[in-house]
């Protein structure tokens, strides 16, 4: 395992970080997308989950044309989603080797959480879900990456200078 980096704890979001290598400039170490993507979503209760993971998918297929399948089998899956109740409800795990990520989470929130990091980790394209014409290859660093929220809540900042109201009589 590379070197362990602390990052961004402003928020309490983001715990750790390690690169599997320590470098993120060789071809070896990144995961690389084909034309086709498959992926093996764990059961869960409800379709919550798939219907996190199809957000994902609408805008990583229309930002890179790749297709999105869905397997059963994790071994041919390149993207597997797997359930692990010991971690806390918004809290995930993301390992990016050279052959699978593997995503894991307690709750469909977890999940959106991972992902979200995921179209970080892709480009911006996929972040903003646009379509990128005559680019080929993509490709992600092998990471592992452990988030835990430090509170279970998410903040809003309103304040009275932002917004207009009318004159108090």
């Amino acid at each position: 395992m590379g070197d362990s980096k602390r990052i961004w704890n402003l928020d309490g979001t983001r715990n750790s970080y390690h690169s599997a290598t320590g470098s993120f400039d060789r071809e070896n170490e990144s995961f690389k997308f084909g034309k086709q993507l498959k992926v093996c979503i764990a059961s869960y209760r409800g379709d919550s989950v798939t219907l996190v993971f199809d957000s994902f998918k609408d805008d990583f297929q229309k930002a890179t044309g790749i297709k999105v399948t869905s397997v059963r089998s994790e071994a041919k899956a390149g993207i597997v989603l797997s359930v692990n109740q010991t971690l806390a409800p918004e809290a995930y795990k993301l390992d990016v080797s050279p052959k699978q990520i593997r995503i894991e989470a307690a709750r469909p929130a977890g999940f959106y959480y991972a992902l979200q990091t995921l179209k970080q980790l892709i480009s911006r394209h996929v972040m903003a879900g646009v379509a990128v014409g005559g680019r080929q290859e993509w490709s992600i660093p092998t990471v592992e990456i452990e988030d835990v929220p430090r509170f279970e809540w998410r903040a809003l900042c309103w304040t009275r200078a932002g917004t207009f109201s009318e004159k108090m009589r």
